[in-house]
């Protein structure tokens, strides 16, 4: 009686593991056989629209105003990475496309974006204590490849 115990209970083990593997075997060979990789392609072979440019990425010229004030130094940031939490903006420094100080004179500066960079913000900071940025946002979309910056 014991030894028919053991067989049943090892019967049963056998029967709830699956048994072997063959059918398993199958199917891993079909899938295998159905994502083959589509045969491969030189870029010499590529073919596309005349008016494709290949190009993945923006250019746009941008405008620094004038500093406001001889007695007071202004930073400016143009970041690509930011967000609005409860009317404060929040901006990923390491994101940013421009760091520099307004001068007496306009400055010129042409930016290279990629196609995800569409929207930038421009926070001028004062360089006093407890100052708080001034943000100017730029939309691709909207303004173009053009960006002047007004002053604070």
């Amino acid at each position: 009686m014991k030894t028919q115990l053991v067989i049943l209970l090892f019967t049963f083990i056998l029967v709830a593991c699956g048994g072997d593997d063959s059918s398993q075997q199958t199917v891993e060979k079909q899938v295998a056989i159905d994502d083959s990789p589509p045969p491969l392609t030189n870029t010499s072979e590529l073919v596309s629209n005349n008016d494709f440019s290949f190009t993945s990425s923006a250019t746009i010229k941008v405008t620094l105003p004038v500093t406001p004030s001889s007695t007071i130094g202004y930073f400016i940031n143009i970041c690509a990475d930011f967000s609005n939490e409860n009317g404060i903006d929040k901006v990923n420094y390491d994101s940013c496309k421009l760091r520099a100080s307004l001068t007496p004179n306009e400055q010129n500066f042409t930016l290279r974006l990629s196609n995800a960079e569409t929207i930038l913000i421009a926070q001028i900071w004062p360089l006093q204590d407890g100052a708080k940025p001034i943000s100017q946002y730029f939309t691709i979309q909207e303004t173009g490849n053009i960006w002047r910056i007004t002053q604070p």
